[in-house]
């Protein structure tokens, strides 16, 4: 499986198991996305992560709107729900930012496999809710 990274902060979106069945329609798009900012300068793609059907689903930005362009199988914590502390084996749910591209040698390849996209977890309202990790 082949993730390009547009830029070196893209917008990563971790959703809960509500998403709406409606995303199954290339057609629709999730309400996640529209609320997303038009502003040119934050990004134009999106990555959009179900955690309930292990799936990551890309859009770009078409005009002032998202239209999905593909999907793929991915994977998440080893825990439902959502994280809260360090080494909970959970997958954080929420808004993050794309900060950096690790590949081989800089990470263990049997914990991430040829490459990983660290995001800026925790951010500002993680923190103020007091959650931890990484």
């Amino acid at each position: 499986m082949a993730l390009l990274i547009y830029s070196n902060f893209g917008l990563f979106t971790l959703i809960s198991a509500a998403e709406k069945e409606a995303t199954q329609n290339e057609t629709l798009v999730p309400e996640e996305i529209l609320q997303m900012s038009t502003r040119k300068d934050l990004t134009d793609h999106v990555f959009l992560v179900d955690k309930s059907k292990r799936l990551l689903q890309v859009f770009k930005r078409d005009g002032n709107n998202f239209k999905k362009i593909d999907e793929h199988p991915t994977d998440i914590g080893k825990n439902d729900g959502a994280k809260t502390k360090r080494n909970d084996r959970r997958t954080p749910e929420g808004i993050y930012f794309l900060i950096q591209k690790l590949t081989q040698p800089e990470i263990p390849f049997d914990q991430y496999g040829s490459r990983a996209f660290p995001t800026d977890y925790p951010n500002f309202f993680d923190r103020r809710f007091q959650r931890t990790g990484d």
